[in-house]
Parts: structure tokens; sequence; C-alpha cells
């Protein structure tokens, strides 16, 4: 198992206390494009990727990946215009519930396979 992995009853655990303490969100799906998005920073001198939680002014939550540098620095490129898009700043934001589509992963029921 490489160094961060972790096993599928730990996940489960994990997952099992977020969901008893915070069922109102359990997950969001990242289109495999959006993390390319965020691994392409590296060209910029990423070697890392931060996530931030967020919500809309209407209450949707949000994730923000953005890259960060080897000092744990964000990678915010063309910042002087915070209006527009900026290079490094993603937006993941397919929350479960309501876009919950696997229901019936471990993750998701806290049961392990037999």
């Amino acid at each position: 198992m490489a160094q961060d992995q972790i096993t599928l009853r730990t996940a489960t655990d994990w997952t099992t206390n977020w969901r008893t303490r915070h069922p109102e969100l359990l997950s969001f799906l990242v289109p495999m494009e959006d993390l390319k998005g965020v691994i392409g920073e590296m060209g910029v001198g990423a070697v890392n990727a931060r996530v931030y939680l967020g919500l809309t002014d209407s209450g949707e939550p949000k994730l923000v990946f953005v890259a960060a540098n080897g000092t744990e620095q964000d990678i915010i490129l063309n910042s002087s215009n915070p209006d527009a898009p900026v290079s490094g700043l993603y937006d993941f934001s397919n929350p479960c519930p309501p876009l919950c589509g696997d229901k019936t992963s471990p993750l998701y029921t806290g049961v392990l396979p037999e």
C-alpha cells in the first residue's frame, strides 16, 4: 500500500463518522478532467493541491481546488482582476446530496462487504 493510501475499513469508519455528524453533505463527485486541470498547474511550480470548502450565496456547497507550491502557498495567477476567471482555481460543485450516484458504496452506507 502506498504511503497515503488507507484501507476500506478506515475510509468507511471516517465517512461514517462524518455522515453521523453532517448528514446534509456526504461527498462531492469530481470529474477527472477537472483534476487534470489542477495537475496541469505543475508547470507553474505546483507540488501540492489545496481544497477549500465554500458556500454560494444561495447555500450550495462548493469545493475550490487551487494548486500550491513547495512552501504550501496557493498559486493564483492573473489575480489583478478579482472578477475574471483565474488560472489555478477550479470549482468542483457536484455535492451529494442532492447528486448521489452510488448509494451502494460502503463509503455511503457504512456497511463493509462480507
